[in-house]
């Protein structure tokens, strides 16, 4: 992140440069904060794709087809909440922050994709090989590299922001292409087809009433930001996931009202 801020700084003279790099660095805590999901299911499903493991890939395989449905039907209201409303959050934070819109919503669609596909790298880590872990990584930051030396300093802003989601994205997406040619395994079988459209119809939903929330007063607009977000992250769960997927989730789906 300091590195990042740092080539700002450097690339755009003076007040640009700064004014860049804060814009940068507030886009990128916002939209951290749909970079926690994918962070939650690398803590968990390590340990599960391991004690699935004895009973072979047939049960890694649903375990990481159910946590990619998870992890979407979470991740898809939340995003689209925040891009629609991005104007509104983004005047709150100070005059000025709302020029950083495009950056706010270029690195939430790259948190986005790396949700629905970072639940691949847990289980990369029970079945592939050690060395095969670091390829995504390694791809991912030489690209951000890349394209932020042909980017940068003309792309201001926007050219960071692509390199860095470009870079994002590369990381989490080839564990996904490895798992199948390696192993066999892919998490979009059926019905992921079907919770992703289901998904999708509520988050242009969550997309719409956010860009509503930006001809509202500031405050209120603000206010209703969250019960957006959250109520999106409700009808996610409840109309996109299978029966069986809601039903595992146990007291949680009762307390909730997902079954």
């Amino acid at each position: 992140m300091a590195q990042k801020l740092a080539a700002l700084n450097a690339l755009l003279p003076g007040a640009a440069g700064a004014i860049a790099g804060a814009q940068f660095a507030l886009a990128r805590k916002i939209s951290s904060i749909v970079q926690t999901i994918r962070l939650t299911f690398t803590y968990v499903l390590s340990p599960l794709a391991s004690a699935a493991l004895s009973d072979g890939n047939e049960v890694v395989a649903r375990i990481y087809s159910y946590a990619t449905r998870i992890s979407l039907v979470v991740a898809l209201p939340v995003c689209c909440a925040l891009i629609g409303g991005s104007a509104t959050l983004l005047k709150t934070i100070g005059g000025g922050m709302e020029t950083a819109v495009w950056a706010l919503a270029v690195l939430l669609l790259a948190r986005l994709a790396e949700a629905v596909t970072g639940t691949a790298a847990p289980i990369q880590q029970v079945l592939s090989r050690y060395s095969s872990q670091y390829v995504g990584s390694v791809m991912g930051v030489l690209l951000s590299t890349l394209l932020a030396v042909f980017l940068l300093p003309e792309g201001g802003l926007m050219g960071m922001t692509l390199a860095v989601a470009l870079g994002l994205v590369v990381t989490a997406a080839i564990p996904v292409v490895q798992l199948h040619r390696q192993d066999g395994l892919q998490p979009y079988d059926a019905p992921f087809g079907r919770v992703f459209g289901r998904a999708m119809g509520v988050g242009l939903a969550c997309l719409a009433f956010g860009f509503g929330l930006n001809y509202l007063p500031l405050a209120l607009g603000v206010a209703l930001l969250l019960p957006l977000a959250l109520a999106g992250l409700w009808a996610s769960c409840r109309f996109a996931l299978p029966l069986e997927d809601r039903t595992s989730l146990g007291r949680v789906a009762q307390v909730l009202r997902l079954v």
